[in-house]
């Protein structure tokens, strides 16, 4: 194990005793570290470091069926700091680049630095990496990498708190938690009901009279019944949760169904991926509600892609779109925008 000749200082504030915050120096090592930071709630950590003349000792390449956005940092050099949670509680953390060149991925590893619970490569052209989960008692390493080959000076900033209801984690005795965003089909940390027929076949009816029209709807809380011709069909994936929109326009034409939309058009997911409208989505579109084999188009790109269907119409015909998610986990279920255009 070789240290970093540039070891991180890392300011760790407990709120109720922020008077008595210190500097505590945290050394940020080519490996597994043998050294932890302990954490309790209300604490937070800002630290100053860079990847510069590390060793490339970790990738997610092995990681990339669980986390597919992240499986380009096998080529970069990394950091690695420890943290041990004394209790259960939300951590939360950043990590923002401070090079333009340099482009960011971070995975947390429990224990002995192998299996990874969770990786952040969202962003493609570098930007802060975001990333939140309930985590129980235990030892977790932060591993800072760069995506394709990248490497930089960067920030780093964590908090770690006890789990509450708005706290846009689902922790445990809670359905859902959104973050305290409305109008998301929960409500209080438990799921909505299902706005009726939405979950089944025949679905909403929604008549098509106007060129552009937004159907705004949700999964959560929805059974998980159907299935697109273009979803993942690994044993290991069971599908989500779905919701039934009964479409019937009202001229001929093409119609073009899309949800990551918002009502004006514009991509959800491009300037903050941690919305309750920014999930992994599969959009497909079939000519009777109860028949696969009837399916017209289907459209599963990846996660936090816009999914869009295109089919011909008839005119006072009904036609049925499924909003459904890539799985079961909970990144794959949600509020929606369904954006519907007849030319």
């Amino acid at each position: 194990m070789r240290l970093v000749t540039a070891t991180v200082i890392v300011l760790l504030i407990t709120f109720t005793t922020y008077a008595k915050a210190a500097l505590i120096p945290v050394s940020f090592v080519d490996g597994c570290p043998t050294s932890t930071t302990l954490l309790q709630h209300g604490d937070v950590v800002l630290a100053l470091g860079s990847t510069v003349g590390a060793a490339n000792d970790f990738n997610t390449s092995q990681a990339q069926g669980a986390f597919p956005y992240c499986d380009d940092s096998d080529t970069a050099p990394d950091l690695v700091a420890t943290f041990e949670l004394v209790q259960p509680g939300v951590l939360r953390f950043d990590v923002i680049p401070e090079a333009p060149t340099f482009n960011p991925a971070a995975y947390v590893r429990p224990n002995d630095c192998g299996t990874e619970w969770a990786c952040i490569d969202f962003l493609y052209d570098g930007g802060r990496e975001s990333i939140s989960f309930d985590l129980p008692v235990g030892t977790y390493n932060i591993i800072v990498d760069g995506h394709d080959g990248t490497s930089g000076p960067f920030v780093f900033y964590a908090t770690f708190d006890a789990p509450t209801c708005g706290d846009g984690i689902v922790s445990a005795g809670e359905e859902c938690d959104t973050g305290g965003f409305a109008d998301t089909g929960c409500t209080n940390c438990i799921f909505d009901p299902p706005t009726s027929g939405s979950d089944s076949c025949p679905g909403i009816p929604v008549a098509l009279i106007a060129s552009v029209t937004n159907v705004e709807g949700t999964t959560l809380g929805h059974t998980n019944a159907f299935r697109g011709s273009c979803a993942d069909t690994t044993p290991s994936n069971p599908g989500g949760p779905d919701a039934v929109i009964a479409v019937t326009p009202s001229l001929s034409g093409i119609l073009v169904g899309s949800v990551g939309l918002d009502e004006d058009g514009a991509s959800v997911c491009t300037e903050n991926r941690l919305l309750p409208s920014c999930w992994d989505r599969v959009l497909y579109a079939r000519s009777n509600c109860q028949d696969g084999l009837s399916e017209l188009d289907c459209s599963d790109l990846g996660a936090y892609e816009t999914e869009r269907v295109v089919f011909d119409v008839v005119g006072g015909q009904t036609y049925y779109l499924f909003v459904d998610g890539f799985d079961d986990l909970v990144d794959a279920s949600g509020p929606f925008n369904l954006r519907l255009e007849l030319h």
